[in-house]
């Protein structure tokens, strides 16, 4: 059995950190690391090494489109996932700069579903 894929989550809204931990928890993922902005979204992130970033797009300092830019050459086998109720023009340029995959957060309880299909696309 192989480990679980450890995950990071950035989101400045605490309900929401504390929903995302709970359904990893609950989907079998090792939650290593939380950050509220973007600022610490980077400066963590390299030193955690996460497997996947749960990402929002919307965050108090760093846009979070410019944390994917920004994070995708440090860990380029980490599996990014921004979340946003921002629409699809937001998430087609995500993808455009290098995120896995977008997921709208009025369909929050969809996240360990979408991170198990990407993450069984990778074995």
């Amino acid at each position: 059995m192989s480990a679980p894929a450890r995950v990071f989550v950035v989101e400045d809204s605490a309900d929401l950190r504390f929903l995302y931990r709970l359904m990893l928890e609950r989907g079998g993922y090792d939650l290593v690391g939380e950050a509220d902005d973007g600022a610490a979204a980077l400066a963590q992130a390299p030193d955690l090494e996460p497997d996947v970033i749960v990402l929002d797009a919307v965050l108090p300092d760093v846009h979070g489109l410019e944390v994917v830019r920004r994070l995708r050459p440090l860990l380029p086998h980490a599996t990014i996932v921004l979340c946003s109720a921002a629409g699809p023009d937001v998430a087609r340029e995500a993808v455009d700069l290098g995120a896995d995959s977008w997921l709208d957060k009025a369909q929050t309880y969809d996240l360990v579903p979408l991170l198990d299909r990407l993450l069984a696309g990778r074995s």
